[in-house]
């Protein structure tokens, strides 16, 4: 599945849980935004100047989620908490 661009006309289509980042590697569609810059600076770091990799590095095509959903749903009990002095806890 190729990824889409979020941009405000799409962004009500999609969910959180529909948020991929980039793996590096070749073939692979970057953000055209300051993500893109982010991902230069931090390869820049690591000695590769742009995002060719066909012949340097043998890396997949892939995506990362950035968040996931559970499977099951979440129970949530609040409890009521009192701290209590040593003198109590000793009485």
């Amino acid at each position: 599945m190729e990824p889409v661009v979020l941009t405000a006309d799409n962004v009500a289509e999609f969910a959180f849980t529909d948020l991929v980042l980039p793996l590096p590697g070749y073939d692979v569609k970057y953000p055209d935004n300051e993500t893109a810059a982010w991902y230069r600076e931090l390869l820049a770091n690591d000695g590769f100047e742009d995002f060719s990799f066909r012949n340097r590095v043998k890396l997949v095509q892939g995506f990362i989620t950035l968040i996931h959903r559970g499977q099951k749903a979440v129970a949530v009990e609040i409890l009521a908490f009192r701290f209590m002095s040593l003198y109590e806890l000793i009485i």
